[in-house]
């Protein structure tokens, strides 16, 4: 199905503290949620906090949701973090002597230095042990003002951030990225999913990253190769945990990734696969270990290609599986085009790999001006981002001030047709076939011929105005089965008619072009 079968409504949800007790969150990207007994929601910025709720997000209406001071809904508790921030932002000085508690963590925390957002989470009871939470999060490590304090990177730290020059870091209202000094990372985070574990509402495990940048992150002599791994998003699938993730390399190779690890090796960071052109490679350079990570920052990642066409513009992409029995596979890719504009798209798949062209189902006129950031799924019963119904789902993405915004797609019901199109079955219908029906282009007709007959087959709207399609032949032989193709490729996806005549006799075939 293309966006023109759906009936598209959009709505807002609003949250907000309850009190001032509560601990702060933030929604920069859409919450992921987990559904146990309770809507487990991640909300995330720079950290991620968990809060739990009897509500679900999917409702076709605007929502307001309050938290805290709810004896139900519970929460929000944080999970992760970045290195800078723990309930607050730290001086930069603090954080680097020896009276702070978690030097270490800043100094060696590449990956985590200034953010640790998770973007998807998964219950996963494949494991051969207890069931874990298992959090894909995307962290960053960046020259950054912010609170009044100025944060120097750590990767490429010869690019230096300079107070009195704005270009050197990033900052700002509104907040500009210097990617001059900007590197993105994938990133593992797990716990137990127990009663023990407050189910999953600790302070992850973590693992540190999972995969590398095909370029690298800088080079040997000191200069930027990439901006990293950024916006993650993942799947499960046959025994897998699969994540896109765009891979911002300068060399030309960057692009939609596709990482993946076995569900009971998701503990391990060098059992993670990168697809490169028809083969699995190591996702992680040979002898990584998160303590490490330092000393490979000029060492290239694997040679994985890109699941469609490259293009370092595409924001972020998220994927879930229809529960249809072809278990097909739909994604919406968030991206930008060259003049400013920004877009949500949807794209398929039957084997995750490889992927149709963008179908646009919305536009907004600059980033600041978008209302669906980072966008994701989320099936009509709101327990689930990554399985939906191809009849009815939800698109959620953020805008300015946290606001999470919600695309409801339900399927449009094939229209009724005129009167004009009344169904007159006079010709042995059972003998009559239009195939392939869904078809992208060209539709194949047969009828059997039992007298001289003459044939006329003319493609409507649904309005009933000809399309100028048709065809139109005198046959004099008989018996026979007159075969023809009909092309369509002229005109846009939809519902069309298709008005076959054969002398007084008259059919009318619903046409479904994709």
């Amino acid at each position: 199905m293309t966006v023109d079968n759906y009936q598209r409504t959009t709505y807002q949800i609003f949250f907000k503290k309850q009190n001032k007790k509560v601990p702060d969150f933030w929604n920069e990207a859409p919450p992921w949620v987990i559904k146990g007994g309770l809507y487990q929601y991640f909300l995330t910025t720079h950290f991620t906090a968990m809060w739990s709720s009897q509500v679900s997000m999917a409702t076709p209406e605007n929502q307001h949701f309050f938290i805290g001071g709810n004896k139900v809904d519970y929460g929000p508790h944080y999970l992760v973090a970045s290195s800078h921030w723990w309930g607050k932002f730290y001086d930069p000085a603090h954080l680097q002597s020896s009276a702070y508690k978690f030097r270490e963590h800043w100094q060696n925390d590449h990956w985590r230095r200034n953010y640790n957002g998770i973007f998807s989470a998964h219950v996963i009871e494949d494991t051969r042990e207890q069931p874990i939470l298992f959090a894909v999060s995307h962290g960053e490590n960046k020259n950054e003002l912010i609170k009044g304090y100025l944060y120097q990177n750590s990767v490429r730290t010869s690019f230096k951030a300079d107070p009195k020059n704005p270009l050197t870091y990033s900052g700002g209202n509104p907040y500009q990225d210097c990617w001059e000094a900007y590197f993105g990372f994938l990133n593992g985070n797990w716990i137990e999913y127990s009663k023990e574990t407050d189910w999953g509402n600790k302070y992850l495990n973590d693992l540190g990253p999972i995969a590398w940048p095909s370029a690298g992150y800088i080079n040997k002599d000191g200069t930027q190769a990439s901006n990293g791994l950024r916006h993650p998003s993942s799947i499960i699938h046959d025994g897998y945990l699969y994540i896109f993730v765009l891979d911002a390399s300068l060399d030309g190779s960057a692009g939609i990734k596709l990482i993946r690890a076995l569900l009971k090796d998701l503990k391990n960071p060098q059992h993670y696969e990168a697809w490169s052109d028809g083969k699995w490679l190591p996702a992680l350079p040979e002898g990584f270990r998160k303590e490490l990570a330092a000393d490979y920052f000029a060492t290239k990642g694997p040679e994985s290609t890109p699941v469609f066409t490259p293009d370092r513009n595409t924001v972020r992409f998220s994927v879930a599986k229809f529960n249809d029995a072809q278990q097909s596979f739909v994604g919406v890719e968030e991206f930008l085009t060259s003049d400013g504009a920004i877009h949500a798209a949807l794209r398929y798949s039957k084997d995750l790999k490889k992927w149709s062209e963008r179908s646009i189902f919305y536009t907004a006129g600059s980033w600041e001006h978008s209302e669906l950031r980072y966008p994701i799924f989320l099936n009509k019963d709101g327990s689930s981002n990554t399985e939906i119904d191809k009849d009815e789902f939800y698109i959620l993405g953020t805008k300015e001030g946290g606001i999470v915004t919600k695309v409801h797609f339900k399927s449009t019901p094939a229209p009724e047709m005129r009167s004009t199109f009344a169904p007159v079955v006079s010709i042995q219908e059972s003998k009559l076939s239009v195939s392939p029906n869904p078809s992208t282009n060209t539709f194949n007709i047969k009828i059997p011929i039992e007298e001289a007959s003459m044939i006329e087959a003319k493609v409507y709207d649904i309005e009933g105005r000809y399309t100028h399609i048709g065809i139109k032949e005198n046959i004099t032989f008989y018996p026979y089965v007159y075969e023809a193709q009909v092309d369509t490729s002229s005109l846009p996806a939809g519902v069309y008619v298709l008005r076959i005549q054969l002398n007084d006799k008259i059919i009318n075939k619903r046409l479904i072009k994709h």
